[in-house]
């Protein structure tokens, strides 16, 4: 196996990103014409001056419908003093101007860049504007955005990326996708301090460190949203669906080699996979056994819980390393295996 360094696959990446075709002219429908084009503007003029939200939003929504560079302009200008919501609506418009990608998709990005974290609905929109109007020269913004704290905005992205096909993120990808590896758990840092006193100023420390290096509570949580799109994106820009960060790295580092585990069954005869699914529920229940041994009293102990699933994993990796499997390709089977009622003993 001949694995790439993170550089490595940043070069490879770098070189791909010059290769994807932008869209084509010829899919970008002409600007309407001269009288439409007025007939549109006197509408959208009668239509939006209203104090009722939802008719100004709608109003945007129906001229945004008709592209014209002028409009696009327009767009643009109410989008300096407009309300907040109203904002969003006219990001979303101009993903409609392909005609004025480039001017719209510049101007999205700055907006993009200026708003507050609370006003993560404006971003959310500009994002999926500059993924309607292939605007790549992004790509510098988007790649930021995968910190931000909201989820409908990371999520953005991720789709973003997967609807251009594009590989220009991937080391990003992965490194959120090791933080949060599935749409119910999430992983952090760890980080030690020493300061020489006794007692629990030490762990008091340590706490504070950690707060400072990985963000406050807030962070700390599962994002199913932005886990779910970012597995939906990977699987538009490589063809494989990764069911864990492990599977994404083993990708990167050989493309050219990687195993898909949802072919397992076509490696392993299911009278093999039927006896790997039956040892999966004996060496649960030998690892709640031992846990309980370990840890009596209460069920939900979380130390319990600890010593459980240290057992868990040591008889996990026996049995992938006896049937030379990932631990993916585990997951495989053990769904078909629920899926099918197959006997767990």
């Amino acid at each position: 196996m001949r694995p790439f360094t993170a550089l490595m696959f940043a070069g490879a990446l770098a070189v791909s990103a010059l290769t994807v075709a932008p869209i084509r002219a010829a899919e970008i429908p002409e600007d309407v014409d001269a009288k439409t084009l007025k007939k549109a503007q006197e509408r959208f003029e009668r239509e939006f001056d209203t104090a009722d939200i939802d008719y100004k939003l709608k109003a945007i929504r129906t001229y945004s419908k008709h592209q014209h560079k002028s409009i696009a302009k327009h767009l643009l200008k109410l989008m300096r003093k407009a309300e907040k919501h109203e904002r969003a609506a006219l990001a979303r418009g101009l993903g409609t101007q392909l005609s004025s990608a480039k001017s719209a998709g510049a101007k999205l990005v700055k907006i993009a860049e200026e708003q507050e974290e609370e006003e993560h609905k404006v971003v959310t929109a500009c994002v999926d504007s500059i993924g309607d109007l292939e605007y790549r020269k992004a790509d510098k913004t988007l790649k930021k955005l995968i910190h931000h704290l909201e989820d409908d905005v990371v999520a953005a992205v991720f789709t973003c990326y997967g609807k251009w096909k594009s590989d220009e993120a991937m080391i990003e990808m992965l490194s959120f996708f090791n933080k949060y590896p599935d749409e119910k758990s999430f992983a952090t840092g760890t980080v030690t301090v020493d300061t020489g006193a006794a007692g629990s100023e030490d762990a008091n420390a340590a706490k504070a460190k950690w707060k400072s290096k990985y963000g406050g509570q807030r962070n700390w949580r599962p994002r199913p949203i932005c886990t779910k799109a970012l597995i939906a994106a990977l699987k538009e820009i490589t063809g494989f669906g990764f069911r864990r960060p492990e599977d994404l790295k083993r990708y990167m580092d050989a493309p050219e080699k990687y195993v898909d585990p949802e072919t397992i069954a076509d490696r392993i005869d299911e009278p093999t996979r039927m006896k790997i699914y039956a040892k999966w529920w004996q060496i649960k229940d030998r690892a709640a056994a031992l846990a309980k041994d370990e840890i009596p009293g209460e069920t939900e102990n979380p130390e319990r819980a600890k010593v459980y699933r240290k057992h868990l994993y040591g008889y996990r990796g026996q049995i992938l390393k006896k049937h030379k499997m990932e631990l993916s390709e585990l997951d495989v089977i053990v769904e078909d295996g629920d899926k099918r009622g197959w006997p767990k003993k």
